[in-house]
């Protein structure tokens, strides 16, 4: 299967990566993200319809409860 690579976007300590399929079309799209906070790194994929930010999202999330 053939994916079309994003450009790597962000800065320490989140960084993201968006990923489509030309194959399938209507916007079906992956994003991938990166987040490391004290000694807890956490990887996010997320794929569906319509994805722009949801993974570095929900990355900053799960930082936020690693921070409490």
């Amino acid at each position: 299967m053939q994916w079309n690579i994003g450009d790597l976007v962000g800065d320490v300590p989140t960084i993201a990566q968006r990923k489509t399929k030309p194959a399938i079309g209507n916007g079906y799209a992956c994003q991938h993200a990166l987040s490391a906070v004290s000694n807890v790194v956490l990887d996010v994929e997320v794929c569906g319809f319509q994805i722009i930010d949801q993974a570095r999202q929900i990355a900053d999330k799960m930082v936020a409860k690693v921070t409490q």
